[in-house]
């Protein structure tokens, strides 16, 4: 029997009672556990063919399918109160949850692909906080298709469905698509770091002691507008800025092939916000290599300086911070036992990531807290985060016997 981590234990009760009410008994279902994932360095390196430390989380989507004998296909997500057919004709009129939509895609992508034969029924549930960014989208994606591979008996390979996600995702989302978000939720490990290399697909993990440190999600609760849209711009700068490098010096396929000092010497070729949008990518490559080095040595402390470090070129370099985060940033650097801090890229909810003394970690949300509170008159909600495996099919027998 797998024994269940505590706390799922509450959603997998809400997605049973869900399933339950709306499509009979789950001991016929198939249930999936899938992590959330979140990029800590490499933010917006991927789409030149970059490099990224990411991790996932402890925060799930909890997913029960069941196989159909006609052709619907009825998703219950989110905050809706009866399931819905997602391949209705008059679905995007009525209907707009990223949950239905990403299904739609999905089942449209695999049904192309001659591998659905039927339909199925599918309630969800998520306890992972829109503040996580990207690794929400993913965590979805790779959950239901992991659960349609057993229910529907596929045999699809772990490669064959970070693919499929994958796909899906740039027809939903474009290029901000991170591939490192795919790889984490699929072949993550209990308090591993994930190192992932866009341009080869290798990847190694790397410890993260949590009985000494913690990661620690500090969200405003402050909501950008357009999020997607911000990054897919600084896409096309960076696009600018390779087409424009490339004049120079044959071989650049994208900002992965430019060495800072390059970039330096023809600083006056390029347009000055362009010149700053590769400056960012060409040196968060290399605190992602600081960082891998750190690791290797086990110098945490030097890891978290190039989180801080991430955060100044992203506020600076990248034009994507916000008052409130650079305060948050500056403001945990006077606190005892934080080792690093940085902003959550591509969230639409303003917020940062901490690197913390595991017995600092009471000390760091309250007194971050009450600082946020006395300046901006606003509460900041806090998530203590757990290193966790990989997406799992869990078996009805374990749960019955965990519940």
């Amino acid at each position: 029997m797998r024994k269940l981590e505590m706390n799922t234990i509450p959603l997998l009760r809400l997605l049973i009672n869900r399933f339950d009410t709306h499509f009979g008994e789950l001991k016929s279902a198939t249930v999936v556990l899938s992590p959330a994932s979140l990029i800590l360095l490499g933010d917006h390196t991927h789409y030149n063919d970059g490099i990224s430390l990411s991790v996932s989380i402890d925060k799930y989507t909890a997913i029960a399918l069941r196989k159909r004998k006609d052709n619907l296909i009825n998703v219950l997500a989110g905050k809706q109160t009866e399931p819905i057919n997602v391949l209705s004709d008059d679905f995007y009129e009525k209907f707009g949850s990223f949950e239905l939509r990403f299904i739609r895609k999905l089942v449209h992508t695999l049904g192309n692909s001659r591998r659905l034969n039927t339909g199925f029924d599918c309630a969800i549930m998520s306890d992972i906080p829109q503040s996580v960014g990207l690794g929400v989208y993913t965590s979805l994606l790779v959950g239901v298709l992991n659960a349609i591979n057993v229910a529907f008996k596929l045999s699809l390979t772990t490669e064959e469905i970070i693919e499929t996600a994958r796909r899906v995702e740039l027809e939903l989302i474009g290029k901000i698509s991170n591939k490192a978000h795919h790889y984490s939720i699929s072949k993550g490990k209990n308090e591993r770091i994930f190192y992932f290399d866009v341009r080869n697909e290798n990847y190694t993990t790397h410890s993260l002691p949590f009985n000494k440190y913690k990661l620690v999600i500090c969200d405003t609760n402050k909501v950008i507008k357009d999020v997607e849209d911000i990054c897919n711009e600084r896409i096309i700068e960076c696009e600018v800025g390779a087409k424009g490098l490339r004049l120079y010096i044959w071989g650049i396929n994208n900002l992965r092939d430019v060495q800072e000092e390059f970039l330096e010497k023809h600083i006056q070729m390029i347009p000055k916000r362009v010149y700053h949008r590769c400056l960012y990518n060409v040196k968060e490559r290399k605190r992602v290599e600081n960082a891998l080095r750190a690791f290797k040595k086990k110098d945490y402390v030097l890891f978290g300086r190039q989180m801080f470090e991430s955060h100044t070129s992203l506020s600076e370099d990248y034009n994507l911070s916000s008052d409130e985060l650079d305060f948050l940033v500056e403001e945990s650097k006077r606190i005892d036992g934080v080792l690093g801090s940085k902003m959550i890229s591509c969230t639409p909810k303003r917020s940062t990531i901490n690197l913390v003394e595991s017995g600092m970690v009471n000390n760091f949300i309250n007194s971050l807290s009450n600082i946020y509170k006395d300046r901006y008159d606003q509460e900041l909600e806090c998530y203590v985060l757990n290193l966790n495996e990989a997406v799992k099919h869990i078996p009805y027998k374990d749960i019955v016997l965990s519940l």
